[in-house]
């Protein structure tokens, strides 16, 4: 059995979702979230920023096999937010990082073609 090509391990289908979740009923306030052609890159940050979160108790993942870029995140709270909304300000505050890395990035890149200028 042949691995798909690599293109379409990441691309999903339009309208597909990109994350699906259950409940876990095996312990209070848990839930799995399913995310359909991602990989450790989306899976590990998201986790890191889960787990800095006061009010979340264990985050989370696996990928089955490095071929199939299925990844399952588990994530428990101690009930003062939903595992859901957890995830949801975790994508928030990643995306506000993000924003200020890239806002640096571009400044500092503008000060070097400023000094560089000459050559």
């Amino acid at each position: 059995n042949d691995p798909p090509p690599t293109c379409e391990q990441f691309l999903r289908k339009s309208g597909a979702p990109m994350c699906t979740f259950v409940v876990d009923q095996s312990a209070p306030n848990t839930c799995i979230f399913t995310f359909e052609k991602e990989d450790h890159t989306l899976l590990n940050l998201m986790t890191c920023q889960l787990q800095k979160s006061p009010n979340v108790l264990f985050a989370a993942y696996n990928i089955s096999h490095p071929l199939f870029p299925v990844g399952r995140m588990r994530v428990q709270t101690n009930g003062t937010v939903s595992p859901r909304m957890a995830l949801i300000i975790a994508a928030r505050e990643t995306l506000a990082e993000l924003a200020k890395l890239l806002n640096v990035f571009s400044e500092e890149v503008a000060l070097y073609k400023a000094m560089h200028k000459d050559r």
